[in-house]
């Protein structure tokens, strides 16, 4: 059975060091499935997927690694359209010291906020349940994820936010994409 890691690297990777990192990946057994540059924080995101027998620590070797984690953390970009005090109510709220337990690191840069959250500890939909509160007054976000969500998180979070604990994975896309998109509309 697969595995899906997330990787954090401290700054933005060239070219080459992409190159390499990915052959030290295939070397193990596995792929970059995905990833991102987060320029604005000086910081480097990529998804893998390793087989089970894997050993993390040999991913967590290579080159300006800051950390690997499984399961894969969601990366979140958080752009609010407020005032200052809104952004810093609401770095409070998910970086300050009574965050919840599944934001593993943050910044800020600016009025936006990079989170990295564990989704196991903290669901999805919490997560943004605490934009929308600390943001109550500001009439627009962006909430962007940085890096590709997997499909448990994807499933929890549509579950959460349609309300339906009969939400599925394997029916995920052709049950709820349709009527969800019409109404978004």
């Amino acid at each position: 059975m697969d595995r899906s890691v997330s990787v954090c690297f401290d700054g933005v990777l060239a070219e080459s060091e992409r190159e390499a990192f990915s052959q030290g990946i295939t070397s193990l057994g596995g792929h970059v499935s995905s990833w991102h540059d987060a320029v604005r924080y000086g910081r480097a995101y990529a998804r893998l997927r390793l087989p089970a027998t894997a050993d993390l620590r040999a991913a967590a070797s290579f080159a300006r690694v800051r950390r690997v984690d499984e399961p894969s953390l969601v990366v979140l970009e958080i752009v609010p359209a407020c005032d200052a005090r809104g952004s810093r109510a609401l770095e409070h709220a998910l970086l300050g010291p009574g965050r919840p337990s599944g934001v593993v690191e943050g910044t800020r840069v600016g009025d936006a906020l990079l989170i990295e959250l564990d989704a196991s500890r903290t669901p999805l939909s919490l997560t943004v349940d605490l934009v929308e509160v600390e943001l109550a007054a500001a009439s627009d976000r962006r909430i962007t994820p940085l890096l590709p969500l997997d499909d448990a998180v994807l499933t929890a979070f549509a579950r959460d936010m349609l309300r339906d604990p009969a939400v599925d994975a394997s029916r995920l896309i052709e049950t709820y994409t349709e009527a969800w998109s019409r109404e978004t509309e």
